[in-house]
């Protein structure tokens, strides 16, 4: 990626505005001044008429006379540092021979300020000059107000000289927080923020965002030296921040508004429920629960979130709503309408498990998970519920979930109600469909998700949260009679895992009656894993051309993501089945330094090794998420092509010279001699 391609997202996203925060800015302290430099400074400022003004012209302001060190103020130093730093920045500048005089002043400064300076400077070069953006400094003493007029917002670790760790923190979360604050206060989306520090191992990013309290797509972290012009894969995920700012909004003003709401709504479900008065729960007691066999627990637990759930969409802005209704986050579709799968996903950071985390919460009830009360143990008749998921646990502690058993129970919740005091229920039997759990990254995504055979759950196991894939198997149901059912349970060794919430349940009990839509029902994503893979170059040699390794990756590394398997249409409006790949900001380093790294006396795969570097860098987004190819040539214009192994590598070349393959696998056993 260049720096023109990064200036055109900018135009088309509109950021126009960058805010650097950084206590570089700050008034140096005069008690770390060199005595003699200073010395030999004050007479050459206090005796050249010419200095001085050049000072108040470039700073606004300066001394008409320096005194002696022992008596040197803030106020006086602070026109000769703003000097100096604004003839860096291409603003009102000093000449090269004032600039000199002044630079002299403050070496071998205590804090080593001119280097720090430096590193300011090229950051500030990159978005001022290379991108073109106006660019304004501030100090530790920053304005909330100011900053948060910005669109993209710098802000120094360490905004302050001999500080904590502890301390930096606390104060660059809470210049986040204030400009974030202000920008909402004047009915601004905040700004997106990059944190930058010349000590980048001393940022504990977790705690920092945290304490930010923003979404993550409002953050990247970077080493003040590493942000430059030259630093494609900075460049990329600083694309990536860009690309999202102005989109990210819109979900936070949800978040923020749900907030709002949310708090609301248990004020007035908790008011609501204060009121109910004797003959409210004459009625709650003698009809709902006794007539209708709901058991207290189940029926409070769905009256109270039914009533909250309703509250709180009904407290949610509308205007948000419309505003979020009428925005595609990101532009995926080609200019037939299709799907274009070289744009589905513009993030070069292996993506996390969060999304898959926020389903679970959604798909999955745990509140009716195993206990003292869980199968096979007998239940009370009235506890038995469509949906609820029962699981054979494997291992010898009888605590692990991969590869377990699970059975669901289809028969609907009315009929597995008691008839009446001692009375079975009006169903004979229960009706439970088998299936198998399988730990997401181990599943084989190759099955049809997109007939949504596969589903999966969150669940913990010994003692940690992990995802599951649900594997239902719908042509093998069981049906139990209710006094075996009643008494045995499910099976041997079965445990009462949770419940399948209503949207998940009424899927795949669409899915067993072989429907496949309903209207209502959402389906899920696909979820990303990591892969295994192998990276090749093409080598010419001797007029034959081959595919050579130069790296090997593991899964556990997170350099290339699975997607899925999607359906596109070519252009004709046929169908085009695709299984989606991704390619980490991680790959594109450890690629770069693995052909590098190709040794000299390899003559032809040096060759091949420095072109496929400068394919690398004359990519238009680095890297893109690409579909699996037919078998055929490989690693055209400029694009990262990934496809299954079998390694079918020496394939018939084509016209260009640099090509580049990453084959990816799902075991090491698998990966070819």
């Amino acid at each position: 990626m260049s720096t023109i391609q990064l200036r055109q997202t900018c135009d088309a996203r509109s950021i126009q505005r960058v805010a650097m925060v950084d206590d570089v800015f700050d008034t140096p302290a005069p008690e770390l001044l060199n005595r003699e430099a200073f010395t030999a400074f004050r007479t050459e400022y206090n005796g050249s008429a010419q200095l001085r003004q050049a000072v108040k012209r470039v700073a606004g302001r300066g001394p008409n006379e320096l005194g002696r060190f022992e008596d040197v103020e803030d106020g006086d130093i602070g026109p000769l540092w703003t000097a100096l730093y604004r003839t860096r920045m291409n603003g009102r500048r000093l000449n090269a021979a004032h600039a000199a005089t002044v630079r002299a002043l403050f070496e071998g400064h205590g804090h080593d300020l001119l280097a720090m300076l430096d590193l300011v400077v090229e950051l500030l070069s990159l978005f001022k000059v290379d991108l073109k953006r106006l660019v304004t400094v501030h100090g530790s003493d920053y304005d909330p107000t100011e900053v948060a007029k910005s669109d993209i917002v710098l802000i120094d670790f360490f905004l302050g000289q001999n500080i904590t760790r502890e301390r930096a923190l606390e104060l660059s979360s809470k210049a986040v927080t204030d400009v974030a604050d202000a920008a909402r206060v004047a009915g601004r989306a905040p700004p997106s923020f990059l944190l930058v520090s010349s000590r980048p191992e001393e940022i504990e990013i977790d705690k920092f965002r945290l304490r930010s309290d923003l979404m993550k797509s409002r953050f990247r972290f970077f080493p003040k030296a590493a942000l430059t012009a030259e630093s494609i894969d900075e460049l990329v995920s600083l694309h990536d921040l860009v690309d999202a700012a102005n989109r990210a909004s819109v979900v936070e003003s949800l978040l923020d508004d749900w907030r709002v709401g949310a708090r609301k709504a248990v004020d007035v479900v908790y008011n609501r429920m204060l009121e109910l008065d004797v003959s409210d729960l004459v009625y709650l007691d003698c009809f709902r629960l006794t007539h209708e066999g709901v058991t207290v627990a189940n029926y409070l637990r769905w009256f109270l979130t039914a009533s909250l759930h309703a509250r709180v969409t009904g407290e949610l802005d509308k205007s948000v709503w419309r505003r979020a209704e009428k925005l595609r986050l990101f532009e995926v579709l080609g200019e037939t309408g299709q799907l274009d799968p070289s744009t589905l996903v513009k993030t070069f950071d292996g993506p996390s498990d969060a999304i898959a985390h926020a389903y679970g919460d959604i798909l999955f009830d745990t509140s009716r998970a195993a206990g003292d009360e869980a199968f096979p143990s007998p239940i009370d008749s009235a506890d038995l519920v469509e949906g609820d998921l029962f699981v054979k646990p494997k291992g010898r502690d009888r605590r692990g979930y991969d590869g377990a058993e699970v059975r669901l129970v289809m028969t609907p919740s009315c009929d597995l109600l008691p008839r009446g005091a001692g009375l079975p229920p009006a169903a004979g039997t229960v009706l439970l469909v088998p299936g198998t759990m399988r730990l997401m990254d181990d599943h084989d995504m190759d099955a049809d998700v997109t007939k949504s055979e596969i589903d999966f759950v969150r669940v913990r196991e010994r003692g940690v949260w992990r995802t599951f894939h649900l594997a239902w198997t719908y042509k093998n149901p069981a049906a139990i009679d209710w006094q075996t059912m009643s008494t045995v349970g499910v099976g041997r060794g079965f445990k009462r895992l949770g419940r399948l919430r209503e949207l998940y349940f009424h899927k795949v009990r669409d899915l067993f009656a072989n429907q496949f839509t309903r209207i209502g029902t959402e389906v899920p994503p696909l979820f990303p894993r990591a892969r295994a893979g192998r990276v090749l170059i093409s080598v010419s040699n001797g007029g034959r051309t081959t595919f050579e390794p130069v790296l090997e990756f593991t899964a556990s590394e997170g350099l290339v993501w699975e997607m899925g398997p999607i359906e596109l249409r070519k252009a004709d409006g046929r169908p085009d089945r695709a299984h989606l790949y991704q390619g980490s900001r991680k790959l594109a380093k450890r690629m770069t330094a693995a052909l590098d790294a190709v040794p000299g006396d390899q003559q032809a795969l040096r060759t091949a090794a420095q072109r496929c570097r400068s394919l690398l860098n004359d990519m238009d987004l680095y890297m893109d998420l690409m579909r699996p190819m037919k078998y055929g040539p490989r690693g055209e214009g400029g694009c990262l092509d990934f496809k299954k192994a079998l390694l079918r590598v020496n394939e018939k070349p084509t016209k260009s010279d640099a090509k580049i393959v990453v084959v990816t696998y799902q075991d090491p056993k698998e990966l070819a001699p």
